[in-house]
């Protein structure tokens, strides 16, 4: 909500998110609008929401909570980053 890290790949020590513990509704559409992935999701003790996607996907993915949200594209490409610390809460 108030900071973040740039990363590319995301590290289970070293990636520390702000919201630990906390559940949030995710949808995650491909590039026809098509969802991927809908349902509710809980942070880990380091802040981070884990989510398997099929490869190979473009698209948006929405994050709500607190009464707050977040989109943003990913990617799941060979060369896709494996840690999105871009989306903010607003």
């Amino acid at each position: 909500m108030t900071n973040t890290h740039a990363c590319r790949i995301h590290n289970l020590v070293t990636c520390k998110g702000e919201l630990r513990n906390e559940t949030f509704s995710v949808t995650v559409r491909d590039q026809n609008g098509t969802i991927v992935y809908a349902g509710e999701r809980t942070t880990s003790q380091n802040g981070f929401l884990g989510l398997w996607l099929p490869a190979g996907i473009t698209g948006t993915i929405t994050l709500s909570g607190r009464g707050l949200s977040a989109s943003g594209t990913i990617e799941t490409a060979s060369v896709s980053a494996t840690c999105l610390t871009t989306l903010k809460l607003s």
